[in-house]
Formats: C-alpha cells, structure tokens, sequence
C-alpha cells in the first residue's frame, strides 16, 4: 500500500479506517501466536506505510492551520470565510485525532513487531 493523504474529503478517512483495519488484523494474529517471517514482514511494511501516513496527515492538519488562521482574520466581515472556518476548524481537528489514534496504534503494532524479533525477524 503506498499512502497517500490527498483528494477528496473522504479519501484520508477511508485511507486511515482501513489502516486502522490493517493494524488491528495484524495485532490479532501476533495475539494469537502467529510468528514467523512473513508475518514481521507484513509487520514491517505496515509501520512504514502507517507513520508515513501520519506524516502526510501532519502535513495535512498544518496546512489546515494556515487556511484556519486566514479564514479567521476575514472571519468577522465575510460570512463565507466564517462558514468555511467552521468546516476548516472541524477537518483540523479530525485529522490530528487521527494522525494521534494511528501513532499511538503503531506504537502498539511496533511493540509486537518488537516480540517477534523486529527487524531480524524480516531476514531469517
């Protein structure tokens, strides 16, 4: 999967639910005793893919904050900029609470990684 954090609306939250999906498979199958190279592998590819998402989810959420503070300063004498602040506000903050949920889940997914042997585990 190469991530990317871009296009409509909809995409980055169909994006991160099925990277939290991806997460959460991999976390159950470490659970139930699975090991082995294939599964590190996977393990390994996810992480990449996971905080590069976050990444561009960052980047996502600090553009946002640029937009946010020029709506904010024509706010008071155009309502248009006032109703976009509203939406632009609410996306900002959707995208940090995500960006969050998916680090803290791929700390999680790392340590797991971790118990199987990290990275040695990818080249036996």
């Amino acid at each position: 999967m190469t991530a990317r954090v871009t296009g409509t609306m909809n995409q980055p939250m169909d994006q991160f639910a099925e990277l939290i999906e991806r997460i959460s498979s991999l976390c159950a199958r470490v659970c139930r005793g699975e090991a082995g190279v294939g599964l590190a592998r996977e393990i390994e590819d996810l992480l990449c893919d996971g905080y590069a998402v976050a990444l561009q989810m960052d980047s996502g959420a600090r553009r946002l904050e640029r937009r946010r503070r020029e709506l904010a300063a024509r706010a008071e004498t155009d309502l248009q900029a006032e109703t976009e602040l509203s939406d632009v506000q609410r996306e900002q903050a959707s995208m940090v609470r995500r960006a969050s949920e998916t680090r803290e889940r791929l700390s999680g997914l790392r340590e797991r990684f971790v118990s199987l042997g990290g990275a040695e585990a990818t080249r036996r």
